[in-house]
């Protein structure tokens, strides 16, 4: 039998070349399948790992019948925050980091590569965050998949400290980033790129708090126990 988000598909799909009697009614059909909580069996969000009741075992929240966090977005809405947490920085490719220095404050986007919440990432020397971080490592981040809806928006927020990353560190470092990134290390990559490559530092982001928001939980936010926490 034809799986319930085919079958809204199909009715969207196909409800502009009907009557406009059937027309409406194909259309309130569609809408209460949707809204309704009927279209399950969203798919996992690429690269998050779990268990789930759509075949990875992890469990899902029913949150207004959404078995994800919003529509838009994949299955990383679980009903534990901190795998929720952990799905949300596992799914995204860009943290964004604050700052402080003599000019005051700044963000600055940059690709990151995950070891649960500690980020690895590269940046050159000269750039006004890496001149403050070497001034004043502490540092804030935030990661979060853009949302239209406010009811779908989920994010990480954290606080601690950056740190360069020298010998063999910096090798594991290396692998790991080329890994999720490897257009860095192709054989077409633009010589502009490499040249930039060729001056960079790299460097570790180490949490020392962490929270989750997430509006299909309600407002506010969730700490979340780092493993080297007592809890």
């Amino acid at each position: 039998m034809m799986r319930s988000h085919y079958r809204t598909q199909f009715l969207i799909e196909n409800t502009m070349n009907l009557p406009p009697d059937i027309r409406a009614v194909n259309a309130q059909l569609a809408f209460f399948l949707v809204v309704g909580g009927f279209c399950r069996g969203a798919r996992r969000a690429p690269g998050v790992e779990g268990r789930g009741e759509n075949g990875d075992g992890a469990k899902r929240s029913p949150v207004r019948g959404r078995s994800s966090v919003g529509v838009p977005t994949g299955g990383i809405h679980m009903v534990d925050a901190r795998e929720t947490a952990l799905a949300v920085v596992a799914r995204c490719r860009v943290v964004t980091l604050a700052t402080t220095g003599p000019d005051g404050p700044w963000a600055s986007p940059v690709f990151y590569t995950p070891d649960e919440f500690t980020l690895t990432f590269v940046s050159s020397p000269r750039s006004r965050h890496a001149r403050n971080l070497d001034r004043d490592p502490r540092c804030a981040a935030a990661i979060h998949p853009d949302q239209s809806d406010w009811r779908s928006i989920v994010g990480v927020q954290m606080a601690g400290r950056v740190e360069e990353l020298r010998g063999a560190s910096r090798s594991r470092a290396v692998a790991r980033y080329l890994g999720r990134f490897p257009f860095l290390d192709a054989a077409d990559t633009p010589q502009m790129l490499r040249r930039a490559l060729a001056g960079i530092t790299w460097y570790r982001f180490v949490p020392e708090s962490v929270h989750l928001v997430d509006n299909a939980r309600g407002f506010g936010r969730t700490a979340i126990p780092l493993r080297t926490d007592p809890s």
